[in-house]
């Protein structure tokens, strides 16, 4: 009889020591799948980090390491919708025979700083992605302005490449001006556009100073 008594005790023992283990089993499980969810979440919010730092980097290197402003500014352009000529050198833009503009470039800024007898002034530029268009803008600009808005124009201009499309540079506000590599003929059909792009390049790039 205590023999079987013995018996009975272990089983009851047994039972409730597999009881005990299979609740602890259960409860290991659970931080085991805390764990996990939250090295899931690190890892979703590094690929997000490396993805916006791959693409400030590209910017910026596009920005201001691929392209020489300085160098591709110089040559012969033509306002856009005319064959009239502005010719740029190394420290000067020439809008006609007796009117040419002292320059220096601000590649950091993309500003450039300009004079003309007791004239000074400064505007704002951009080029187009392929580099044969350049957009001009009197005024000052800060350099966290002009940051700003080739962020949100390169991404539009990128998006329109991809369509197989060429994105114009042309710059927000008054007094701008676009100048092109290209000469356009003055056919009747661009008669209109000729005038207003006239109209618009009549505006001196610097403004007035003492």
């Amino acid at each position: 009889m205590d023999s079987r008594n013995q018996q009975r005790a272990g089983a009851r023992s047994s039972a409730r020591t597999g009881g005990a283990s299979s609740r602890d089993r259960r409860g290991a499980s659970r931080p085991s799948s805390a764990k996990k969810r939250r090295k899931w979440h690190f890892v979703v919010a590094g690929a997000v980090v490396l993805v916006v730092a791959a693409v400030v980097v590209a910017f910026s290197c596009w920005r201001w390491t691929f392209a020489n402003d300085a160098q591709d500014i110089q040559g012969t352009w033509y306002i856009a919708g005319t064959q009239k000529t502005v010719d740029v050198t190394a420290d000067g833009i020439k809008l006609s025979d007796d009117v040419t503009y002292s320059y220096a470039i601000d590649e950091g800024a993309k500003t450039l700083s300009l004079s003309f007898g007791n004239m000074e002034g400064e505007a704002r530029y951009r080029f187009s992605l392929d580099r044969q268009t350049l957009a001009l803008r009197d005024g000052e600009t800060t350099w966290g302005n002009s940051l700003s808005e080739d962020i949100s124009w390169t991404i539009a201009a990128l998006g329109r490449a991809i369509q197989g499309e060429q994105a114009s540079p042309e710059l927000s506000g008054d007094s701008t001006m676009v100048l092109t590599r290209t000469p356009q003929d003055l056919s009747p059909e661009g008669a209109s556009g000729t005038a207003a792009s006239q109209g618009t390049a009549s505006q001196p790039v610097a403004s007035q100073g003492a």
